[in-house]
């Protein structure tokens, strides 16, 4: 159970996160020689989906989060919104999406094209051709507009070519 505003899984108590593998493993069986290696996965696979949590959390996608408390809920934005190292991240990668030429190469953020993708085949229920998330992560969503000359130019020969 999730209980107290962790920003990240890193900040999880050794002991919490010892009780959620115990919790999970319950329901499987390998040989003890694996058990190490199968913590490993667990915390890696853990702390990815912890991330994603936070992630949903800090765009609004509160429906997602519907187990979650309200109380919890507060907690982690007000520390997202004081922490330091949080908003030196965002800052980095603020810097780290932004043109040389103004504006912003890709509109993505930090998800790279690969999770971009992923995300896009569940929603099309279908997998994404390369155009379409070359398209969604070359268009500003604010006004519509390609991000750079060069994406207006690959953006043409996509059209023409029918992709």
């Amino acid at each position: 159970m999730l209980n107290e505003p962790w920003l990240n899984y890193s900040e999880i108590p050794e002991d919490v996160q010892k009780w959620w593998f115990e919790k999970w493993a319950e329901g499987f069986t390998w040989p003890a020689a694996e058990s190490k290696h199968i913590r490993k996965a667990f915390d890696y696979r853990g702390g990815r989906r912890y991330q994603q949590i936070m992630q949903d959390l800090g765009g609004g996608e509160l429906q997602r989060l519907k187990w979650m408390s309200e109380t919890l809920r507060k907690q982690l934005l007000d520390k997202f919104a004081n922490d330091p190292g949080f908003k030196n991240r965002q800052a980095s990668s603020k810097a780290n999406r932004a043109s040389s030429k103004g504006g912003c190469l890709h509109t993505g953020g930090s998800a790279s094209i690969p999770k971009t993708r992923a995300k896009m085949t569940r929603s099309l229920d279908r997998p994404a051709t390369d155009a379409e998330v070359f398209r969604a992560t070359h268009i500003c969503k604010r006004d519509r507009s390609i991000v750079e000359k060069r994406a207006v130019l690959i953006t043409m020969h996509n059209t023409q070519e029918g992709g």
